[in-house]
């Protein structure tokens, strides 16, 4: 978990907090949190949906991807069918905006990652 913080601490691609915050519809205050340096030395468990609209959000490909889930303390499972859609996503969703997934969820009747209200834009 400490690797997860210090990854997000050198927030990748040159994005502010705020910017992560409009792209994901993760709040502002969780996502200082979450890139904070004391949480470096913290064993905090972030929630899955924040963790995979992060990786969305920064458009990371597959594999960084992975390492941002792993590094965050969540393995995701081909075998369990949520985590499958969730693989396809980060595997082929990863360069659409985190609404665009969020809507996918949806239609297939599961939750969003994030609340669409709470992102400022689809791009």
């Amino acid at each position: 978990m400490r690797k997860f913080a210090s990854y997000l601490f050198n927030t990748p691609k040159g994005v502010t907090i705020e910017e992560l915050s409009a792209r994901t519809g993760i709040s502002i205050d969780t996502v200082k949190e979450m890139r904070s340096p004391r949480m470096r030395d913290k064993q905090k468990v972030f929630r899955l949906k924040n963790v995979i609209a992060i990786a969305i959000g920064l458009h990371l490909p597959f594999k960084d991807s992975i390492h941002l889930l792993r590094n965050a303390g969540y393995r995701l499972r081909k075998y369990d069918v949520i985590d499958k859609i969730y693989l396809k996503i980060l595997s082929q969703y990863y360069d659409y905006p985190v609404a665009s997934c969020n809507d996918y969820l949806v239609a297939l009747g599961l939750l969003p990652l994030t609340n669409n209200d709470n992102i400022s834009s689809y791009l």
